[in-house]
């Protein structure tokens, strides 16, 4: 019974009530990692090298602004290098900004393949 008059009293008194600064929903595993965005974007990252011949582009939604200095320094020197004579770690990073009213987010995006490589890709696929 306290428990059932716990969570009335957390959920309807509006003195406990908080508005979300967040425009999102879902549930606790979907919304939260382990490390926050950053430690989730880096593992993200970090996976892309196993199938870096497979995309062009690799890219991650990066909500939080204060993020993405850490997020971009990792992906351009935190990836380990490669011994079979092809590129190095990754060959391009870039940022796209998007927002909508006060959200505000960025495309972080990055790729395995130098310029001549990604223009190989697109010839290849008759992209132009």
């Amino acid at each position: 019974k306290r428990g059932k008059v716990m969570r009335h009293t957390q959920v309807g008194s509006p003195s406990n009530t908080t508005a979300s600064l967040n425009n999102f929903g879902g549930t606790d595993c979907e919304l939260w990692c382990d490390g926050g965005e950053i430690a989730f974007v880096k593992r993200i990252m970090t996976e892309s090298e196993r199938y870096r011949d497979r995309c062009m582009w690799f890219s991650s939604l990066v909500s939080r602004k204060d993020s993405l200095a850490a997020l971009e320094s990792f992906v351009k020197f935190g990836q380990k290098n490669r011994n079979d004579g092809r590129s190095q770690g990754v060959q391009a990073v870039q940022r796209v900004s998007m927002g909508a009213g006060k959200k505000n987010s960025t495309i972080l995006m990055w790729s395995f393949l130098d310029e001549g490589e990604r223009r190989d890709w697109a010839r290849m696929r008759n992209w132009g």
